[in-house]
């Protein structure tokens, strides 16, 4: 068993000086992993880490979440949406210090110490470790925490037809760092690399590509402020001196590249210095839409450690390559601080919708549809999906649903809120934009689910769906332990299918239509009720309430005459109601506050104010409507 004492510090240089090392890797023995950590760490797994929700029902104060007793059910949704906004304020950090990041140790805890005096000797150890030095200001390691949180998962396909209709990505680019993509094939993931690092986008215009593109600057050599290609002969790679970036592509030389066509970039190096000497080796760790993995473009994921070059899957993922491009030198980051605050305040560009449904697929809540981003937060399918782990609730499983901006009306409106300042709701945007139910201007793109796994798009001449699930990013055993709290419970269903919308068919919601308002997953992408929730009850239950409540007060009102001597009249029995199964609430959130901000429209916070303090629910008006279901 391992020492929870045990300092790893390896033969690494001296701390903080990112000039002899890279600080990203307190020991070789593998590099931070998102893709990984976000499926295996777990949330909450300290006591001061723990959201609100989470505290009371370790101290036994209130139960899991179940959204069955219609009496409770408003408290209880505010209880969860509290809860997952809690995990999107906090970020991921406890991902990456977890043993599939960072591998942050803790020292054993004292039985009289409280939880802040513990809290206190954990970062007192942590400072005196190798592990903390960089987590504060290392650029290289701020930037690739940054990108990774940005892509990874990433859907797959083309930036500029699907974003603004039209096959030319430079579009999209050159409005970065206002905004960037959600979808992204291996060349614009690559491209995007080298834009967070600071890259002008009209040096790399029209972007990077899987392989040589006539007429295209991006490829030219000796340009210092352009990607400068390298001769790709595997007798050459080992004097390759790459670096966070840089970038390797290839195809199969078919006219068409109709088989294969590849660019993959460099995430993280260790030790970071270059220039070493001639028997010195380096290790790498890769970035690419899948397939390093030799398996496709199935998974949007950060890989681990590789040899400096060749190594072996580099080889392997480019053997179909026979035309290799060879490897891209981009130009060293000028202020890579800099570009890290600006990829940071970047916006993506889509917009997300919350639902909690029961494991038949019965729909007990949506929220109105969300832009990515709230005041200075920016969430992504990354941190979306790490709210949702070990979800505090009994037979409920949560979902976003991500939707990319698809048409170049509503692109230009999210880049004028990127340039004017975050301020307007998911359908003042998208009424601005001229969105109707009919062109909805939105694409769904991915789900991330509670169970937990990523449903993502992957569209290139024909569309599929792609399943992502724990196993699928990395075996647990690669990290010794044992598979941990509720990674079982992701399905196993197959891996893909083809269509589009084919998470259709592995979440098929119960959401009945009312009027014009479509059910199923279809309501999730109406701009007309954008800025509408949804609340299912179960009324059955309340009716049975209602029918307790009168039991109890006619009994009353026996015993109060019987007590005083006076005769009772047995109230004639009511005609028998046809019992009601469910009611669909159709709830405005605006004016109607339910208090808990980000998903509340009416809870406006300043600009570069995140505490999210809140006056607490409000009673508005709301639209009703009830309708029988099965």
């Amino acid at each position: 068993m391992e020492d929870e004492n045990a300092v790893y510090t390896a033969d690494i240089g001296p701390v903080g000086n990112p000039a002899t090392t890279h600080l990203s890797v307190p020991f070789p023995r593998h590099p931070p992993r998102l893709s990984v950590a976000l499926f295996w760490a777990q949330p909450g797994s300290k006591p001061w880490t723990k959201t609100a929700l989470e505290k009371k029902i370790a101290n036994k104060e209130r139960g899991l979440v179940s959204l069955a007793d219609p009496t409770t059910f408003d408290d209880e949704v505010r209880a969860l949406l509290e809860h997952i906004l809690e995990r999107l304020k906090a970020g991921l950090w406890e991902a990456w210090i977890s043993k599939y990041g960072y591998d942050l140790r803790y020292p054993v805890r004292k039985k009289e110490e409280s939880d802040e005096q513990y809290k206190g000797r954990v970062e007192e150890y942590n400072l005196s470790a190798v592990g903390m030095a960089f987590m504060r200001n290392e650029p290289e390691e701020l930037w690739a925490r940054q990108v990774t949180e940005m892509f990874v998962f990433a859907p797959y396909g083309g930036t500029g037809l699907f974003t603004v209709g039209v096959q030319n990505d430079q579009k999209v680019y050159e409005k970065y760092p206002s905004v960037h993509s959600l979808l992204v094939a291996c060349q614009h993931l690559s491209t995007y690399i080298a834009l967070t690092r600071g890259i002008p986008p009209a040096d790399i215009s029209p972007g990077l590509d899987a392989s040589p593109m006539a007429g295209s600057s991006g490829f030219q050599t000796g340009v210092t402020t352009r990607p400068n290609w390298v001769s790709a002969a595997p007798s050459t790679w080992p004097s390759q001196d790459l670096a966070p970036g840089d970038c390797f592509a290839g195809d199969d030389g078919a006219p068409n590249r109709d088989k294969f066509a590849h660019i993959a970039s460099v995430l993280r190096r260790w030790p970071l210095q270059r220039n070493l000497p001639s028997n010195a080796t380096y290790k790498l760790q890769w970035f690419d839409t899948g397939v390093l993995t030799s398996q496709g473009d199935k998974v949007t994921q950060d890989h681990g450690w590789d040899s400096q070059p060749p190594n072996d899957r580099l080889s392997a993922a480019f053997s179909q390559a026979p035309n290799r491009r060879g490897f891209g030198r981009i130009a060293e980051a000028k202020n890579l601080t800099d570009a890290v605050t600006k990829a940071s305040n970047s916006l993506p560009l889509g917009f997300a919708r919350l639902v909690l449904f029961h494991k038949d697929g019965t729909v007990r809540y949506v929220s109105a549809l969300l832009p990515m981003w709230f005041t200075d937060l920016r969430f992504y399918i990354s941190t979306y999906l790490w709210s949702l782990r070990n979800l505090p609730a009994d037979g409920l499983v949560a979902a976003w649903s991500i939707y990319g901006v698809n048409g170049k009306a509503l692109f230009q409106e999210v880049l004028n809120e990127a340039q004017s300042g975050p301020q307007r709701s998911a359908g003042e945007i998208l009424q601005k934009a001229g969105a109707t139910n009919d062109a909805p201007l939105l694409r769904e793109l991915a789900v991330v689910t509670s169970e937990p796994r990523v449903l993502r798009a992957n569209i290139k001449t024909t569309e599929k769906w792609v399943s992502v699930t724990p196993n699928q990013t990395g075996a647990d055993n690669q990290y010794g332990e044992d598979e941990p709290q509720n990674t079982s419970q992701a399905p196993t269903d197959v891996a893909e299918k083809k269509g589009a919308a084919q998470h259709r068919t592995w979440i098929p919601l119960k959401l009945p239509a009312s009027g014009k308002r479509r059910g199923g997953w279809d309501f999730f992408i109406q701009p007309a009720y954008a800025d509408k929730e949804l609340r299912v009850r179960d009324l059955s239950k309340v009716e049975q309430q209602k029918a307790e409540e009168q039991a109890a007060k006619e009994e009353a009102e026996r015993k109060a005459a019987e007590e005083a001597g006076k005769p009772y009249t047995e109230p004639k029995p009511s005609k028998p109601k046809e019992p009601v199964i469910d009611a669909v609430e159709v709830i405005e959130t605006n004016p109607t506050q339910c208090g808990v901000p980000y998903f509340d429209l009416t809870v406006k916070t300043p600009s570069g104010d995140t505490t999210f303090e809140s006056s607490g629910a409000g009673a508005g008006e709301h639209e009703k409507s009830h309708q029988a279901s099965s």
